[in-house]
């Protein structure tokens, strides 16, 4: 209960204080409701790579309830590729439809969320190895 607790206030202060924590937030909800409902709008991508989905935007949401930029890195990575991978398929099969271009649109948004995570990865680490420098470690 504690933790249930602990992911509510860190929720709020999500709402409240985050700047690309908030468009991961929206974009679990989009990956959970949206985009496995409207799977059918794919013609040439396999429905358990569509579905695949589903457990990186649960990892997503572990990872931004956690505060672990570590866990939101990965899943922004793989969800990129994830959507490269949707796209290709696409291109491949037949070309993107008209009623397709929200996954153009999504591999955008993921592709900027990509690129924020790996700043603030890459700003953390270093962070992490001056202090360490500075203990001697």
């Amino acid at each position: 209960m504690e933790r249930f607790k602990l992911y509510y206030r860190r929720l709020r202060d999500l709402v409240i204080y985050s700047d690309t924590q908030i468009v991961e937030l929206v974009l679990v909800l989009v990956l959970l409701l949206i985009n496995p409902s409207s799977s059918d709008r794919l013609n040439h991508t396999p429905l358990f790579w569509t579905l695949s989905g589903v457990l990186l935007a649960i990892y997503l949401l572990v990872g931004v309830l956690q505060n672990s930029i570590q866990k939101r890195f990965w899943a922004t990575n793989l969800l990129f590729a994830h959507f490269v991978g949707i796209l290709a398929f696409e291109m491949i099969g037949g070309g993107i439809q008209q009623n397709q271009i929200s996954y153009i649109v999504q591999t955008a948004v993921v592709g900027y969320i990509t690129w924020k995570c790996g700043k603030e990865h890459a700003y953390k680490c270093a962070k992490r190895c001056t202090r360490g420098a500075k203990n001697g470690k």
